[in-house]
């Protein structure tokens, strides 16, 4: 017996009613994780300047044309006064510990302005290069104060100092972001001026200082 035209008006109705039931429910995933966007948006936005690379742009640009210019630099130097360096371990640690101070800028820089790239995992990543660049330039100032009979104790001093000051913020700053407390970014931004420094202070012995 064919169905009749209030059965097939029912049917209809039913069909309408379940996709329109489906609809709500799939406006209301969307209303849910538009929320979820904007409450984690709210979070990252929570966490201030400190923690988002992307306000520091513009700092890291700059110092990453900075340390690549100052290597430069310094390549030039112990091209300039190569006999008379490899001649000194001292000035050969001296060298090593210049270069590894702009490779701190120049690679932490080189990180921050990577699109995208997770808070956390930035963090780790810091944190390694800070390790690894605070043993480099510790084991390269000890070699470059050992033994030296041209700089004084109060030079040497001096010295260790700016290169721990040039180093370990790398290493407290990376640990910073990873928690998303304790400075963040400015951590970063203290290790690169006195890794800068110590940088300078070292290519004005390598070119000026070697000559006397």
């Amino acid at each position: 017996m064919p169905p009749t035209s209030g059965y097939r008006l029912t049917r209809r109705r039913r069909r309408s009613q379940v996709a329109l039931i489906d609809l709500r429910t799939i406006l209301g995933l969307v209303k849910d994780s538009s929320g979820i966007e904007q409450a984690w948006g709210r979070h990252n936005l929570g966490l201030g300047t400190a923690y988002n690379p992307a306000a520091w742009t513009g700092f890291f640009s700059a110092e990453v044309g900075a340390s690549a210019a100052l290597a430069g630099l310094i390549f030039v130097a112990v091209s300039i006064n190569l006999a008379q360096i490899v001649k000194q371990k001292q000035l050969v640690s001296r060298s090593a510990k210049a270069l590894l101070s702009l490779m701190a800028v120049l690679f932490s820089s080189s990180l921050c302005l990577i699109p995208d790239l997770s808070r956390v995992i930035l963090g780790y990543e810091l944190t390694a290069l800070g390790v690894a660049i605070w043993a480099g330039t510790a084991l390269s100032q000890y070699g470059a104060a050992r033994k030296n009979l041209y700089v004084d104790t109060k030079t040497k001093v001096f010295h260790f100092v700016l290169t721990e000051f040039s180093a370990i913020p790398f290493v407290i700053g990376g640990l910073s972001l990873v928690r998303g407390s304790g400075g963040g970014l400015y951590w970063l931004a203290a290790g690169t001026v006195f890794s800068l420094a110590n940088a300078l202070f070292d290519a004005w012995v390598l070119l000026i200082e070697i000559q006397r």
